[in-house]
C-alpha cells in the first residue's frame, strides 16, 4: 500500500468527523443525507487505514510486493491496454446514446402529457451531451500533443 492510501484514509475520517459535527450542531433538511455520508466516510476511512496497516506489517510485505509486481505486469500488457481503451470508447458511445435516448424520451413523455414541463430536464441532458463532447475534443487534443 502506498502512502497516499494512508493520507486518503485520514482525510476521509476527517471529512466524516466534520460531517458528524455539522449534523450534531445544525438543523437542516439535508440532515439524513449528511448522516449517511458521514457513516460512509467513517467506514471507508477505517477500512482504508486497516488495509494500509495490514499490508505494511513486516510479515505481509513479501506477499504485497509480489501482488504489486503482478499488477504492474498486467497493467503494462499491451493487449490489456488495448482492451481497456476499447472498453472506454464503448462506454463513452453508450453514454452518448443513452443521453440522446433520454432526451427523446423526455420529449415524447412531454408530448403525451405524462410529465408536465420537461424543458429543464431536456436542457440538463443537452448540457451533459455538450460537456461530454467538449471533454472528448479537449482530451483528444491533449493526448495528440503528448504523443
Amino acid at each position: 500500500m502506498k502512502k497516499r492510501n494512508l493520507i486518503s484514509g485520514i482525510v476521509t475520517l476527517s471529512l466524516a468527523a466534520v460531517l458528524l459535527l455539522i449534523v450534531c450542531l445544525t438543523e437542516t433538511k439535508l440532515e439524513g443525507m449528511m448522516q449517511s455520508a458521514a457513516i460512509y466516510c467513517l467506514v471507508h476511512g477505517f477500512m482504508t487505514l486497516r488495509k494500509y496497516l495490514w499490508w505494511n506489517k513486516p510479515e505481509n510485505r513479501a506477499m504485497r510486493d509480489e501482488i504489486l509486481e503482478n499488477e504492474e505486469i498486467e497493467e503494462k500488457d499491451e493487449r490489456r491496454v488495448q482492451l481497456r481503451d476499447k472498453a472506454g470508447r464503448c462506454t463513452y458511445l453508450f453514454t452518448l446514446y443513452l443521453l440522446c435516448g433520454a432526451a427523446i424520451l423526455c420529449g415524447i413523455l412531454s408530448d403525451l402529457e405524462v410529465i408536465g414541463d420537461t424543458r429543464p430536464i431536456t436542457a440538463w441532458i443537452a448540457l451533459l451531451l455538450v460537456i461530454l463532447l467538449a471533454a472528448e475534443r479537449i482530451i483528444y487534443k491533449q493526448l495528440e500533443k503528448k504523443y
